[in-house]
């Protein structure tokens, strides 16, 4: 909250549509258009008719016909999946296929996190030991090419299905079974393992005339949202497909734990992208990270409630474990960042070293740390299996999307161990004597990402939403345009005019914050926030213009009213003077090449006063400090006041420890550096975006 640049996305125009009477301007119609201007129907289109030509997918007949042959002779077939929830989906689509669809004499696999990630000779070793001649892989194996080699050498044949992006050579399998390849002619080239794995099983239906392929799509469903797959195309549909069934699939085990999740949702039934990310899938990474993903893959492919219920029970345990230890590392990091950074946490990619962090959590740090400083996050720990004089350190790679980290990285594979992943996540290892070297390379001062990646963020709301429009009635339509998630985010809406604010703590204990908000006009509504509780003080004594949110529906006992998710509160609308109307303020925004009011300017006449504010509370100050300053200057009003906003006052200093005006010693606490020679603030990137606008 207070960190972002805020503008309307400008994929809808549409001024006059805000000149409308009141009740006559069609919401659902903008918001079609807003999201896909180029076929604003077909995005509500999601049937099975949109699914993929499965006979698309590169070496899929080859894949098919070596499977078939082995179900034929009887040979000893493998399904070698991954930790994580794709895998483990992928394996349970895949194994439960090959056992009840074509009565294989077959096995599966997950590795254990000790054991890395893909294929190993220690694991075809032990398969080989047991009688396997054919190893599926699913969500991993295109980056295994010794491995492969292994295997033949052994007679053992490799099927690989996988989705991740190709970084060397391909592997001599029967099959490589992969979107991602350059000679692909699938379409879709964002899916997930779960659903390659899914295509085999269905060209094999195909091929032998088997119903019921449909039945494995509530794991695709899972899997696809598991490992944030863009939600566009046929992700779209197989999610909406997936989640229609999902309340009573062929899995009891998925059905126990679908049960358990809604029981413990705070009453809600509608399934969605969102309450599978939120109450499913980190129960299934939980036991990878934790423990063992084969408790996962057990409870997915339990053949009854009885036998699901205590492995339902196991990975609850773990996840409640994994939720503790992550926040204890999150804690400690931000006490002490220092102790952790590898470089400058203004790099565009920020590496973080934590030696004794468990490598089953360093996935879920990154992800929080990308969130915190909204950049690219390498999270890295000590392999504990590396020897004493050449240490190896297991990284876990977050991305904002901004960047393909695949492809940052990509160039910088000698210095690597291992390697591989997608567009906003990888891994890799690398030998301690070629971190820093690694590092220097990504974002050092020479690193092209410093053009490429902006020193502040900018979030991009969908439309400008007068308030009269915030209305039970519109907060339901949106429904219609699930499912939300990666690559088709829950709409976020601006709205100006705010004449008070009003916010309170609550819940057990205190951890979310309630607004009401009172627009222009008389209009009322009520929010809620869920992760800023830590700004309350500075949220208490703001004087916000305008908020950004989603729009939702609150349930209490039995009625439903409209309620907004508060993402951020606007401060310093400079242009909308209070007596303009709400629908040509909207036009106001629209008109000004889509950027919202005068609130992300700042000039150097700012950072002057702010500067001079400041130092005058002497040689060092806190954060402390800078709450009583914006205090005094909103009590005295008048045209200074509007120059202390947190956007602005987090930017000043900001852009006072990028020239070197001042130095910050810890969380909340700053010097005053003497200055020997003068300062220039055009040395600061922050300044330069930031005075632009």
């Amino acid at each position: 909250m207070f960190s972002d640049i805020w503008k309307i996305s400008g994929e809808y125009n549409d001024p006059a549509g805000f000149e409308k009477e009141p009740g006559s301007f069609d919401f659902e119609d903008a918001v079609a258009k807003a999201l896909s201007p180029e076929d604003p129907e077909g995005f509500l289109d999601l049937g099975p008719h949109r699914l993929c030509d499965c006979f698309l997918m590169p070496d899929i007949n080859a894949a098919a016909d070596r499977i078939l042959d082995a179900a034929d002779t009887g040979e000893r077939i493998a399904v070698f999946g991954d930790y994580d929830c794709d895998g483990v989906c992928a394996t349970a689509i895949l194994y439960d296929f090959l056992k009840n669809t074509l009565e294989c004499n077959v096995m599966w696999r997950v590795p254990e996190r000790r054991e890395g990630y893909g294929l190993s000779k220690k694991i075809v070793d032990e398969l080989s030991g047991i009688g396997v001649t054919l190893i599926v892989t699913v969500d991993n194996g295109i980056s295994c090419a010794d491995e492969v080699d292994y295997c033949e050498s052994l007679g053992i044949d490799v099927v690989v299905t996988d989705h991740h992006e190709i970084t060397g050579p391909l592997p001599k399998s029967i099959a490589n079974c992969d979107p991602e390849r350059d000679d692909s002619e699938y379409p879709a080239k964002n899916i997930c393992g779960g659903v390659v794995a899914y295509k085999l099983c269905e060209a094999i239906s195909f091929l032998i005339g088997a119903d019921g392929i449909e039945n494995y799509l509530p794991l695709a469903a899972v899997a696809t949202v598991g490992d944030i797959m863009e939600l566009q195309g046929e992700n779209r549909s197989i999610v909406t497909l997936g989640l229609g069934m999902i309340k009573d699939t062929m899995f009891p085990g998925l059905n126990v734990l679908i049960a358990d999740r809604i029981a413990n949702s705070k009453n809600v039934q509608d399934m969605t992208a969102g309450f599978l990310s939120y109450y499913v899938v980190p129960l299934l990474n939980a036991a990878g990270r934790m423990g063992s993903a084969a408790d996962a893959v057990r409870l997915l492919l339990a053949e009854n409630e009885k036998e699901a219920v205590p492995l339902l029970q196991t990975v609850l345990k773990l996840s409640e474990q994994r939720k503790y230890e992550v926040d204890k590392i999150i804690s400690t990091y931000e006490a002490s960042p220092k102790s952790y950074l590898i470089n400058d946490e203004k790099a565009p990619f920020i590496f973080v070293k934590g030696d004794s962090w468990p490598e089953g959590l360093i996935g879920v740090v990154a992800g929080r740390l990308c969130d915190l400083y909204k950049k690219n996050i390498c999270v890295l720990t000590r392999d504990t299996g590396s020897p004493e004089d050449e240490a190896v350190y297991k990284a876990s790679v977050r991305g904002t999307g901004i960047v393909n980290v695949v492809e940052v990285l990509t160039p910088y594979k000698h210095l690597m161990v291992s390697f591989g992943g997608h567009k906003k996540a990888c891994g890799f290892s690398v030998k301690e004597s070629n971190l820093h070297k690694l590092c220097e390379c990504v974002a050092g001062k020479d690193s092209a990402l410093n053009d490429i990646v902006p020193p502040v963020n900018t979030e991009k709301a969908l439309m400008y939403l007068p308030p009269e429009c915030i209305t039970i009635e519109n907060a339901e339509k949106l429904e219609k345009f699930e499912p939300f998630g990666e690559g088709c985010e829950v709409p976020v809406f601006v709205t100006g005019g705010i004449e008070s604010m009003e916010v309170t703590k609550y819940g057990d204990p205190g951890k979310v914050l309630k607004f009401g908000f009172r627009f222009r006009g008389g209009y009322f509504v009520s929010g809620v926030n869920f992760k800023d509780i830590k700004y309350y003080e500075m949220i208490a004594g703001s004087r916000p213009t305008a908020v950004a949110y989603t729009l939702g529906v609150n349930e209490f006992n039995g009625k439903r009213s409209v309620q907004i998710q508060v993402i951020d509160l606007i401060e310093g609308d400079k242009q909308a003077a209070p007596e303009t109307t709400d629908r040509s303020y909207g036009k106001l925004l629209e008109n000004n090449e889509n950027d919202l009011f005068g609130a992300f300017h700042v000039s150097r006449e700012d950072l002057s006063l702010i500067y001079r504010t400041l130092r005058s509370a002497g040689s060092a100050f806190s954060f402390k400090d800078v709450m009583n300053v914006r205090r005094e200057a909103g009590r005295k009003g008048g045209p200074n006041a509007a120059v202390f906003t947190w956007f602005k006052l987090k930017y000043a200093l900001e852009v006072f420890v990028d020239v070197g005006l001042v130095e910050r010693l810890q969380a909340g606490s700053y010097r005053f550096i003497e200055m020997k020679e003068k300062r220039n603030l055009s040395d600061s990137g922050i300044y330069k975006v930031l005075e632009a606008r």
